[in-house]
């Protein structure tokens, strides 16, 4: 519920860059997962983290989006009537991509990094309402915006409930480099009329096999991953759009948003896990 309410407001904020269809909708995913965290740290950190917040700010974050909803459904209609979804083979390729880690996710944690830091860390936030420094681990001190991300899902009485976000990151990862593709293959595609090598890079990246492994686990890779490829992307974004004709009143509002949101996304990255500060 946490992470559905988080998508309404990342989708008004998505809004702010004035794009259509699959590009302001991949990068709803990583702002709503960002500004829920955010929020629960904020919890953790008045050491109010429980059952009852959790509840105050998916209400709160529903309020702030309610008045962009029918934007967010317009933009999940344009996505669904793009010709390359209602192709019977995209939702077999897709079904088939996502079946793996929707899998491996049902399991119980086994793993090295879930079962010694990840998990023992969102659990000390479940357990005592605030962060503590947690002396029995062996890395008591860590980014915990992926663990905090977990911590609500544990509250459902199942470890193997947090790796719903990671399958969550990485299915958004794939969004996200669909359409970066469809972006960089544009060209490609008017000249051709087919949409294959846009599909590539969400192709390469959920077919290896260690992301359908970190996809079904408790690892923070797939949350580092995505904020990182919402960062790049909104950067590479921001340079685009100095290039675009037009005038620069009409594109320096939205030229500064993908900045911020480069920014917003590389500390969310950084947040996650200490690789994520060469992003910053």
């Amino acid at each position: 519920m946490a992470f559905a309410a988080g998508f309404v407001p990342g989708a008004r904020l998505a809004g702010r860059v004035d794009e259509a269809g699959v590009l302001r909708l991949a990068f709803a995913v990583p702002l709503g997962l960002g500004l829920i965290a955010q929020a629960f740290f904020l919890v953790g950190i008045a050491g109010e983290f429980g059952a009852g917040a959790i509840g105050v700010v998916a209400l709160l974050a529903l309020i702030a989006g309610v008045r962009h909803r029918a934007a967010a459904g317009a933009d999940v209609a344009a996505v669904l009537a793009g010709g390359w979804v209602r192709r019977p083979l995209f939702w077999g390729l897709a079904a088939g991509a996502l079946a793996g880690p929707a899998w491996l996710a049902l399991y119980p944690p086994v793993s090295w990094d879930d079962t010694i830091y990840h998990l023992p860390l969102a659990r000390s936030l479940v357990e005592h309402g605030r962060y503590l420094f947690v002396g029995n681990l062996r890395l008591p001190v860590f980014p915990l915006l992926g663990e905090t991300l977990f911590a609500p899902a544990l509250l459902c009485g199942r470890a193997s409930t947090a790796h719903g976000v990671s399958l969550v990151a990485t299915g958004a990862t794939a969004i996200l480099l669909l359409a970066w593709g469809a972006g960089r293959f544009a060209d490609f595609r008017r000249q051709n009329g087919s949409l294959r090598w846009a599909l590539a890079p969400a192709a390469i990246w959920i077919g290896q096999p260690i992301v359908v492994f970190y996809a079904g686990s408790s690892f923070i890779e797939p949350l580092l991953t995505l904020f990182a490829t919402a960062s790049i992307l909104a950067f590479e974004r921001w340079r685009d759009e100095s290039k675009e004709p037009g005038e620069p009143s009409d594109r320096g509002g939205r030229r500064w948003a993908w900045l911020l949101a480069a920014g917003a996304f590389a500390g969310w990255a950084a947040a996650t896990k200490y690789l994520g500060l060469y992003l910053v």
